[in-house]
This record gives structure tokens, sequence and C-alpha cells, in this order.
């Protein structure tokens, strides 16, 4: 056929198959050039807020921890205060008890 033998005949439909396949691979990336990258965008902008939505919820977790720790240190300190108050008040007393008033 065409004047060509048959190995010679294979060669030409396998080249004329690796050119068609080369011109529609060229075809498929002009025509979607950014599918896969913009698939991975998705992703890593998914992973990232994510990311940032567990690192917001651990931010208030600690926010409110430390209210209360706060909170609580106050309410400790004022117990101490109120305490030094009333012992100050006992020494005094026991002061004006036992030393003579001039």
């Amino acid at each position: 056929m065409f004047g060509l033998t048959g190995a010679e005949l294979i060669v030409v439909v396998v080249g004329l198959l690796s050119i068609i396949k080369f011109v529609m691979d060229i075809v498929k990336n002009v025509s979607n050039p950014n599918i896969e990258q913009d698939k991975k965008i998705i992703q890593l902008e998914d992973g990232c807020s994510y990311k940032h939505k567990a690192i917001d919820e651990k931010f208030q977790a600690i926010g409110a921890t430390l209210t209360l720790i706060q909170e609580n240190h106050l309410r400790h300190i004022e117990a101490d205060v109120a305490q030094l108050k009333s012992d100050t008040r006992d020494i005094f007393t026991i002061l004006n008890e036992r030393l003579p008033q001039k």
C-alpha cells in the first residue's frame, strides 16, 4: 500500500498517532491551563481557613482562661487585704489594752 512495506507503514501510523496526541495535549493544556493549580489553591485556602479558625478559637479560650485567672486572683487579693485589715485592727486593739494611756 502506497509503495511502503509493512514496517514502514507501521512507523508512519505510529508517527501520525504521536503527532495527533501531541496536538491534542496542546489543545487540552491551552483550553484548561490552570484547573489542577486552581484545585490545589482551593485546597490550600480551605486548609488555611480551618487553621485560622482553630487558632482563633484557641486564642478565645486562652483569653477566657486569663480573664478567669485575673478575676480569681483579684478575689484572693481582696480577701487577703480584708484579712490584713482585720489583723491590724486586732493588733491595735491588743496594743491599746496593754499599753498604758498617757
